[in-house]
C-alpha cells in the first residue's frame, strides 16, 4: 500500500470591502481547526476580525504577524537540528492567513523569505496551508501566481 501525503492548499480570497472574505476564511479556519486540533493559525490583518474571533473563541490564533515585521516570513521557516539532518520547523503544520496581501507585502516585489514558504509548504515536515485575500486579481504577486490551488471569487472591480 502507497500511502500519499496530505496535499497542501494555497486559497485566495478576490472580492471588495465587505464582500464577505473574512467571515468566509474565519468559518473555514474554525471548520479546519475542529478537524486538525494540532494545526497553528498564524495570521495578518489590518481589521481585528480575526482577533475578534479569537476574543470570542471562534478560532485560536497561535501567532498575529505584525505589520512592519521585515522578518516575518523568515521567522516561520525556523528550525531546530537536534540531529543531522532531522529538521524541526517551529511552525511546521499549521495555516498561514494574510487577510489583504497590500498591507503587508507592499510594493510589487515578491520578498525571498516569502517565496521560501512555497518551497517549503509541501514538505511533510513542514505542512504548511495558505489562505490570502485580496481585492482584485491582479494584486496577486507574479512570484506566487502559480501556486494557488483554490480560489474563492466574490464581488469585485475585476473587468
Amino acid at each position: 500500500m502507497i500511502v500519499e501525503p496530505r496535499q497542501n492548499f494555497v486559497r485566495i480570497d478576490f472580492g471588495i470591502n465587505s464582500s464577505g472574505k473574512t467571515p468566509t476564511q474565519i468559518l473555514d479556519a474554525a471548520a479546519y481547526q475542529l478537524v486538525f486540533h494540532k494545526k497553528k493559525l498564524i495570521v495578518f490583518e489590518g481589521q481585528d476580525k480575526w482577533m475578534d474571533a479569537h476574543r470570542r473563541r471562534q478560532v485560536r490564533i497561535d501567532l498575529i504577524i505584525q505589520k512592519g515585521n521585515k522578518g516575518w516570513a523568515a521567522q516561520l521557516q525556523e528550525f531546530k537540528e537536534p540531529t543531522p539532518g532531522n529538521k524541526i520547523y517551529t511552525w511546521a503544520n499549521s495555516i498561514l492567513v494574510i487577510d489583504d496581501f497590500k498591507l503587508l507585502l507592499t510594493g510589487h516585489d515578491t520578498p525571498a523569505d516569502f517565496l521560501g514558504l512555497f518551497a517549503l509548504r509541501p514538505s511533510p515536515k513542514f505542512n504548511m496551508d495558505m489562505m490570502f485575500s485580496c481585492h482584485e486579481p491582479r494584486n496577486i504577486l507574479e512570484g506566487i501566481a502559480g501556486y494557488p490551488t483554490h480560489y474563492h471569487i466574490y464581488p469585485n472591480n475585476a473587468s
